[in-house]
């Protein structure tokens, strides 16, 4: 795998900045703003995980499960919200990507 590749995996596999502090997930998001929609959609718990499953497998390089990443935070969704568009802030709150990919 080139270093362009690699560089670019890990930083996607190392995105546990998409994991709301609440536990889910922005379903997308806008580069570099950050801006994206918050969902009750379920499946988006399971991309971080076979994310950092595939770069592993492709790399070999584990030591991506101990990189700390922040959370994010933002309004939570109301009763009657399926979704919401928001910017979140990047929380002071840090957790390894393992631990992160652990609890989706």
């Amino acid at each position: 795998m080139c270093s362009q590749a690699r560089g670019r995996a890990r930083a996607s596999a190392a995105s546990g900045l998409t994991t709301v502090i609440e536990g889910d997930v922005q379903h997308w998001w806008h580069p570099p703003s950050g801006r994206g929609v918050r969902t009750r959609i379920s499946d988006d718990l399971l991309w971080l995980p076979y994310g950092v499953v595939h770069f592993i497998e492709a790399t070999g390089e584990t030591a991506v499960l101990d990189e700390v990443v922040p959370f994010l935070e933002g309004d939570s969704l109301t009763e009657r919200q399926s979704e919401s568009y928001f910017q979140p802030r990047v929380s002071e709150t840090r957790a390894t990507l393992l631990s992160i990919a652990r609890v989706h």
